[in-house]
């Protein structure tokens, strides 16, 4: 900008000021320049290499500091590079010179010089600054070489530059790694004062692969590449090959080792060290020669940076092996060998022993005896006499010789002694060349729900053979042929129905879990007393989920015929016969709560889950129309063991719905609902103990919970009867449930179920659903008359388990395993009190079961047809084949082998087409005679 000098005006009129004016330039001197000054464009900033926003202008004044125009001056760049236009020129007529000033690529200070004749020289300062990223200078961590896995020893470093080269500080760095797996320490870093931004590298784990980083400027695409070298890591395993080698004496080897790093990586280039564990035996040198001495096992040794693997080395004399003795006679599936000889290794490995074609599994070895194992059944023929060859190979030279044997598990019983076989040995079994008799039960140890098992059973003998079905006396001998077994009688609806309900309450359990109750507000709700109202919701029995019976079916409005301190009696005040049945009602509550009550409490707590239920603190025996037209006598449903607001039929408390009389007669219901309260009683409890205790996931196997259930009855009927533990009762014990009115009928459901088990024991099996009420409560019944000290702790036990379920439940609170409890058990119901066991667990100590079928026999032969009912398959000794189509889990086929002397008889179970042995078949045999 020029700057205008405007004279002073006079007060004279215009001609004199114009005449003054002439005068003045006429007579003024010239001024002349005097100082330099700056007067626009001092401290300015701009991006280095760019103008600067203003031009730099200079003015020439006199001392009078009046401009001086016509003044030569001159632009030079003092400081930072950079240029200035024009470099040179005059002061215009205000004394002002100026230019343009493109600074240096540097950042930081500039200095530019204004020079006019000998007039003190005039400095300019401005300021460039750094310019955008644009790209990045690597500054360290190239090329670098580390162990895989590792750290970098130098960090990666670039400096963010601007179009100069300038250092750009406070910018992002994205860092990846492009190859080779492992890790930046950061996504991204910062760059310092210096532009600089840093990262450390952590090498991948496979060494000599290619390893790259890139670091890229954040938000732009300059970018810039890191390589490395992974190598491998130190020693962690060290492998000689071969592991195991067997030399003769003299004889000379190579080993050779390798070493890996903790990721795989071959280590190659560091030294090994070799050394022998027995130098006498053989030697090593440094590169893994062997050179062999003398017979013996020694240990080679190569270490790499202090990590060691071995090889065992095996010297052989130069005697081939022979064999001079092998033991027993008598082999099958699971027996070890002895053979003793010379010339064997000392190292099992090193010996192949085959047996009649079958390699042997060896497992124990000297130069003199070695020890093999006989494989599965499949792979030997059953023979009682096997002359096979025993050929033993060390390690290229061999003998042979031919050794006769026996293939069977003989069965060496006196009378009454007994035996369980199990796994491959009923593949082939033999009995002695004595005359005898032999009752089987070939048990399927398989668990309920598993797919039905088909055997047969094959004898090989010299005697007549054949076999025929049976029904057996309890002696072990035959008692009639049968071309058929009878089929069991059909189903009773009431155990139908029953089953249906049960397996609702499950269901309940598994799909709404444990039970959350809110806090009880305030205090238990008063005692009921005679004559007061209750209502109930009635749950849906009709459908198959727990949504189905928590839905209100309708309501029952109850009148309160008992109430005592934990048992209160409820009548439907809509039912038939409403109030005419109180004298009925209140005896069958009175008499529970005195006798049934205290007894199931011996199992646990009925009322474990009723304080969190509101604490009404007593069981309602609820009596409606409803039950019956429901076609059932009696029930409890888990829903009442859940607040309202998961399940809406809950009562919140302890229910039994049972049905009135109806157009039964009244006797009736006096003498069935005792037993099945208690029955339906002990259901309730075990519901409320296992959600107690153990939560939903793991409630009672069907079948156990019935059994257990049946024997709470019978426990109750024993008592009241006064009958001792296990008392070996008969058939006078039950007669009355057939013939003496008004007697409850607490074992006639067993013992009928029972007998149906001994006519089709195959099909009939106690893990069924309806046969617990008579062989699923015969094994529980018989298994604690065997191994329970305490009766009633066992039953409490069993109901309280909190991890064990169904047979496994049994197993550990009896201390036997299933094999042992269905072997005994089913020998023992075919042979109680028949005077052959010779052990106390082929017994049935409670009940005499002769005596009882014979019993139910002569009450009822239409229903009982047979005295003795079990039935089966009778063989005589020599050749036959028995098929079984069908066995289920947990139940029993019968047979009864009659041998003949002059000759061993072979038996063997198989699968039906003969190929290999049932694994979940076990076989229990009693000698008879």
């Amino acid at each position: 900008m020029r700057l205008a000098v405007m004279s002073r005006l006079s007060l004279f009129g215009g001609g004199l000021l114009l005449l003054l004016a002439s005068c003045d330039r006429a007579t003024a001197p010239k001024p002349m320049p005097a100082l330099l000054e700056a007067l626009q464009g001092q401290g300015q900033a701009a991006v280095a290499g760019a103008s600067l926003p203003l031009a730099v202008q200079g003015q020439v004044l006199d001392a009078a500091r009046r401009v001086v125009p016509g003044v030569a001056a001159t632009w030079t760049v003092a400081d930072g590079g950079g240029s200035v236009t024009p470099t040179s020129g005059k002061t215009g007529a205000d004394g002002v010179v100026e230019a343009v000033w493109t600074l240096g690529p540097g950042a930081g200070p500039q200095t530019l010089r204004l020079t006019a004749g000998s007039l003190a020289p005039l400095l300019f300062h401005a300021t460039a600054t750094v310019g955008p990223p644009v790209a990045l200078q690597k500054v360290a961590g190239d090329a670098q070489t580390g162990a895989v896995a590792a750290a970098l020893l130098q960090q990666l470093a670039v400096r963010v530059q601007d179009a100069n080269g300038n250092p750009v500080s406070g910018w992002g760095v994205a860092w990846e790694v492009a190859a080779g797996g492992g890790a930046v320490s950061v996504a991204t870093s910062q760059s310092g004062t210096d532009g600089v931004a840093r990262a450390s590298w952590t090498l991948g784990t496979k060494a000599g692969s290619p390893q790259s980083v890139v670091a890229r400027l954040a938000g732009d695409s300059a970018s810039i590449g890191f390589t490395a070298t992974a190598l491998a890591g130190p020693t962690a395993l060290v492998t000689v090959s071969p592991a195991a080698l067997t030399l003769r004496a003299g004889d000379t080897a190579r080993l050779t080792a390798s070493a890996v790093d903790a990721y795989g990586n071959v280590i190659s280039g560091r030294p090994i060290a070799w050394s022998s564990a027995t130098p006498l035996i053989a030697l090593v040198d440094s590169v893994g020669r062997v050179a062999s001495a003398r017979p013996g096992p020694v240990r080679m040794t190569a270490t790499v940076e202090g990590k060691s693997g071995t090889a065992a080395l095996l010297v052989l004399a130069t005697t081939p092996p022979k064999l001079d003795s092998i033991s027993p006679d008598r082999i099958y599936a699971g027996i070890t060998v002895t053979i003793v000889g010379s010339g064997f290794s000392p190292v099992p490995a090193g010996n192949d022993v085959v047996l009649g074609g079958v390699t042997l599994t060896v497992t124990s070895a000297s130069e003199s005896r070695l020890q093999a194992l006989i494989p599965n059944r499949s792979t030997l023929p059953c023979l009682s006499v096997y002359p096979a060859l025993v050929t033993v190979t060390v390690p290229d030279q061999s003998d042979t010789v031919t050794h006769t044997f026996a293939t069977s598990l003989r069965i060496d019983l006196a009378k009454g002694e007994d035996q369980l076989i199990r796994n491959d040995a009923i593949g082939c079994m033999e009995l002695p060349p004595q005359p005898g008799s032999y009752f089987m039960s070939v048990v399927d140890v398989q668990p309920s729900g598993a797919a039905p098992s088909a055997f047969r059973l094959v004898g090989r003998g010299t005697g007549p053979g054949g076999a025929s079905q049976a029904l057996f006396d309890r002696t072990g001998g035959m008692a009639a042929t049968l071309s058929q077994a009878p089929v069991p009688a059909k189903e009773d609806p009431f155990v139908t129905v029953h089953a249906r309900v049960r397996s609702l309450s499950d269901e309940v359990i598994e799909q709404l879990g444990s039970p959350h109750y809110s806090t009880p507000a305030g205090a238990p709700p008063p005692a009921p007393s005679a004559g007061d109202t209750m209502e109930f919701y009635y749950p849906s029995l009709h459908g198959s989920s727990a949504a189905a019976a928590c839905t209100v079916a309708g309501a029952i409005h109850g009148r309160v015929v008992y109430a005592g301190a934990r048992v209160v009696a409820v009548e439907d005040r809509n039912d038939a016969m409403a109030g005419r049945l109180d004298d009925v009602y209140l005896a069958l509550a009175r008499d529970y709560e005195a006798k049934a009550l205290p007894l199931l409490q011996g199992y646990g707590d009925l009322f474990a889950l009723d304080a969190a239920l509101g604490g009404r603190g007593r069981l309602v025996l609820l009596f409606s129309d409803r039950v019956a037209d429901d076609s059932v006598a009696a029930f409890v449903l888990a829903t009442d063991l859940y607040p309202r607001s998961a399940c809406a039929s809950s009562n919140a408390g302890e229910v039994l719905y049972a049905a009135p009389p109806g157009a039964a007669p009244v006797s009736d219901l006096q003498t069935q609902f005792p037993i099945r309260a208690l029955h339906e009683s002990y259901h309730l409890l075990s519901d409320a103990e296992h959600l107690a205790r153990r939560g939903p996931a793991l409630h009672e196997s069907a079948w156990l919970g019935e059994a257990l259930a049946e024997t709470t009855a019978e426990l109750w009927a024993r008592r009241a009867a006064g009958f001792a533990r296990a008392q070996d009762l008969g058939f006078f014990a039950i007669r009355c449930e057939f013939f003496c009115p008004d007697v409850p009928a607490a074992m006639t459901e067993p013992f009928r179920r029972l007998y149906g088990f001994m006519l089709n024991s195959r099909a009939a099996s106690p893990f069924l659903w309806g046969a617990p009420y008579g062989p699923g409560w015969a094994l529980v019944r018989w298994t604690l008359d065997q191994y329970a000290t305490d009766e009633l702790g066992m039953l409490r036990a069993l109901t309280q388990e909190r991890t064990d379920v169904g047979i496994t439940n049994l197993e550990g609170r009896s201390g036997h395993v299933v094999d042992e409890l269905l072997g005994s058990w089913s020998l023992a119901m075919a042979l109680d009190d028949g005077g052959v066991p010779a052990r106390a667990a082929l017994a049935f100590p409670s009940w005499n079961l002769p005596d009882v079928t014979l019993g139910l026999n002569a009450a009822n032969p239409g229903a009982f047809p047979y005295v003795s009912p079990l039935a089966g398959w009778t063989a005589n000794a020599g050749s036959f084949t028995i098929v079984t189509d069908r066995i289920v889990g947990g139940a029993a086929q019968y047979f009864l082998v009659r041998g003949a002397a002059g000759a061993p008889q072979v038996l063997q179970v198989q699968t039906v087409n003969g190929t290999s042995v049932p694994p979940m078949l076990r076989v229990a045999i009693v000698r008879t005679q």
